[in-house]
């Protein structure tokens, strides 16, 4: 069995289980919803991103996992807010804020970057377009 198949798996009754953005796009997809773009799958993570080291908060795990937000939308986030330097600062805690836009979805990550990781605060998503944006 594939690892991701084991790590789905729930102890004991050896049938996998959906994550809550599987299950929530499975479900749209079983009432016939079309997504909002056309835009295919993100690119890859660089490697940058998968060498990022992430340490997140207490509770922040299921608040991500709640908010249908994974480990790779957050590298991305990060990765293109260090590159770039788009990033909001909060300077009396050393915190930054970052946005990204990927297809019709911005997430955003409240971040502090500590002894070579970054340390997850709290991250989020809307489903809104922003005026001045492009479609």
């Amino acid at each position: 069995m594939p690892r991701d198949e084991k790590e789905k798996t729930k102890p004991g009754d050896g049938k996998p289980s959906l994550s809550r953005r599987e299950f929530a796009l499975a479900s749209l997809a079983v009432l016939g919803a079309q997504p909002l773009s056309t835009a295919e799958d993100p690119p890859p993570l660089s490697d940058e991103a998968r060498a990022m080291k992430l340490v997140l908060d207490e509770g922040v795990r299921e608040r991500l996992e709640e908010r249908h937000i994974t480990e790779e939308d957050m590298r991305r986030v990060l990765c293109h807010a260090e590159q770039s330097g788009e990033k909001l600062c909060r300077p009396q805690g050393g915190r930054f804020l970052a946005k990204l836009r990927m297809a019709e979805t911005y997430f955003y990550v409240e971040y502090e970057p500590r002894d070579g990781a970054f340390r997850v605060r709290t991250a989020y998503a809307h489903r809104l377009l922003l005026e001045g944006d492009p479609g």
